[in-house]
C-alpha cells in the first residue's frame, strides 16, 4: 500500500490490536486485504466501509457494529491527511514559482540598467569629439552620432604650445581608438539586450505556469 504518514501508521497498530477482537487471527492477511481497499484513491469513503465491512463479514460472525465506526473514522483521517499533504505541496510549488517570477523580474530590471550603463553619455561624446577636434579632424556626426573624419592637413599648431606637429599618425590612433570603443559599446549593447529578451522569456514562461496551477488548483 502507499505511504499514508502518521495516519497509516497508527492504523496498522490498531488493526492488529482489534482484528483478533472480532475472531480474526490470520491478523497479517486481514490486515493487509483491509488496508490495501483503504489505500484506494478510485473509491469513496462509503464504497470503502462497504467494501471492508463485507469482507470481514464473510470471515466472523462477531458483531463489527463498533469496528464498522472506527473504520469510517479511520477512512476520514486517511481522506484529511492526504487533502493536507495535496495543499501542502500545492503551496511549496506556488511559493517556489513565485520566488522564481521574483529573481526573473529582479534580473530584468538589473539588465535594463546594464543597458543604460553602456550607452555613451552625452558628457562622455563632448569630451571624445573635443579630444578628436584637438587633431584636426572633421566634427561630421553620422546617423549614430558618431564622428567622421575628413582629410585634414598632415601638420598643424597645437592649441595650447603654437608649435606644429605631425597628426597624421595621431588621426591614424585617434581613429582606431575610437573604431574599438566603438565595437566595444555595440558588443555590449548586444550582450545586454540579449540578457533582456531571456529574461522576458523566463518571466513569461513562469507567469504562464502560475495561470495553469491556479486553474488546476481551481478544478480540485
Amino acid at each position: 500500500a502507499r505511504n499514508m504518514g502518521k495516519a497509516l501508521e497508527d492504523f496498522r497498530k490498531w488493526i492488529v490490536e482489534t482484528l483478533p477482537t472480532i475472531g480474526l487471527t490470520d491478523v497479517e492477511v486481514y490486515s493487509e486485504y483491509i488496508e490495501g481497499i483503504m489505500s484506494e484513491d478510485s473509491s469513496d469513503a462509503e464504497e470503502k466501509v462497504d467494501g471492508i465491512i463485507g469482507f470481514v463479514e464473510s470471515a466472523t460472525e462477531n458483531d463489527l457494529t463498533s469496528f464498522k465506526e472506527s473504520i469510517k473514522k479511520w477512512i476520514e483521517r486517511f481522506s484529511a491527511e492526504k487533502e493536507e499533504e495535496k495543499n501542502s505541496k500545492l503551496k511549496k510549488k506556488m511559493e517556489e514559482d513565485e520566488m522564481r517570477l521574483k529573481k526573473s523580474k529582479e534580473e530584468s530590471e538589473k539588465h535594463q540598467e546594464e543597458l543604460k550603463d553602456v550607452q555613451l553619455s552625452k558628457e562622455e561624446r563632448k569630451k571624445r569629439n573635443e579630444l578628436l577636434a584637438r587633431y584636426a579632424y572633421e566634427e561630421n556626426l553620422d546617423e549614430n552620432g558618431d564622428l567622421v573624419f575628413g582629410d585634414d592637413k598632415e601638420t598643424q599648431k597645437d592649441p595650447a604650445t603654437g608649435i606644429e606637429m605631425n597628426t597624421n599618425a595621431l588621426r591614424v590612433k585617434m581613429k582606431e581608438q575610437a573604431d574599438r570603443e566603438k565595437s566595444k559599446v555595440a558588443h555590449e549593447k548586444k550582450v545586454a539586450k540579449d540578457k533582456e529578451q531571456r529574461a522576458k522569456e523566463l518571466e513569461k514562461k513562469e507567469k504562464e505556469k502560475k495561470r495553469t496551477q491556479k486553474k488546476e488548483k481551481q478544478r480540485l
